[in-house]
């Protein structure tokens, strides 16, 4: 989440749905929380400042969360000062496309949290997580655990009671048209053409020799030149974004099954976003 103070304005941030780049982009004009946060802490600003890290902190009763990603039911009952700014301001957020965002947030899990290299992911990895945080998400209905938090739902930044508390919603695919609407309302900068917070995954077809590639670089080139070439490798024509090909990965029968229930009403929000958007154009 981040605020300003003197635009009223709050970003409500849910996780794998471009949050940083729009995070970044506002630094101009907001910033997160600080003073409501910590006093919601019940801790000093400049003692909370130094424990928490852009991986999250340790909560005295929640544990481990990331502060960044705090859902509605969650911030309104333990960040009671945070969410009056929520409340008491124009809110917005980003929805995407549920699966699309299970199959990035499964990429970070892996990364994170089993320290899988974001190059060397495969399907079956991906098939296996998926199958393990659907079992424990079937067990979870309201959480803001740090391992688990980029599977909440979207609508639980956004719904609180039955009613969607957040004011304006973006789809991801409307990126350029959020821009234009901070740029307009607010005066924030232009932000996309900096975006870089993107995935990239060997093509297909390169996966199977990619190994024997890598062992050869690192047996013929000195580290600091591989780490040079290393930006200019991955924007060569054997990778590729790595959401190109989610539609591509089959994540099981009963895992594909359990995402589009658990989710529904995010496909459902997104969807209709969309068809608003295309409406009033």
């Amino acid at each position: 989440m981040k605020y300003s103070a003197d635009q009223k304005l709050f970003f409500v941030h849910i996780p794998k749905c471009a949050g940083l780049s729009i995070y970044r982009g506002l630094d101009a004009i907001a910033e997160f929380p600080w003073a409501s946060f910590a006093r919601d802490n019940k801790e000093a600003e400049a003692a909370l400042r130094d424990r928490v890290t852009p991986f999250g902190y340790t909560h005295a009763e929640l544990g481990e969360i990331h502060q960044a990603h705090i859902p509605l039911a969650i911030l309104a009952r333990d960040f009671p000062e945070t969410f009056a700014l929520l409340e008491h301001s124009t809110s917005f957020a980003v929805l995407r496309d549920p699966r699309d965002r299970f199959i990035s947030a499964l990429r970070q899990h892996l990364r994170e949290f089993e320290n899988v290299g974001a190059l060397s992911i495969t399907d079956d990895m991906l098939r296996d997580a998926a199958a393990r945080i659907c079992d424990w998400l079937e067990a979870h209905e309201e959480f803001a655990d740090l391992r688990y938090i980029h599977f909440a739902r979207q609508t639980d930044y956004l719904m609180l009671d039955g009613r969607q508390v957040v004011d304006e919603l973006f789809a991801l695919e409307q990126l350029p048209q959020l821009e234009d609407w901070l740029h307009r309302t607010y005066g924030v900068p232009r932000f996309l053409e900096q975006s870089t917070n993107q995935s990239r995954q060997p093509k297909r077809w390169f996966r199977h020799v990619q190994p024997a590639v890598r062992a050869l670089s690192r047996s013929a080139l000195p580290r600091p030149l591989r780490a040079a070439l290393r930006p200019l490798w991955l924007k060569s024509g054997v990778y590729e974004s790595a959401s190109q090909n989610y539609g591509d990965i089959d994540l099981g029968t009963a895992t594909e099954a359990f995402i589009a229930k658990r989710y529904a009403e995010d496909a459902r929000l997104h969807a209709a976003t969309l068809r608003r958007a295309s409406t009033a154009a």
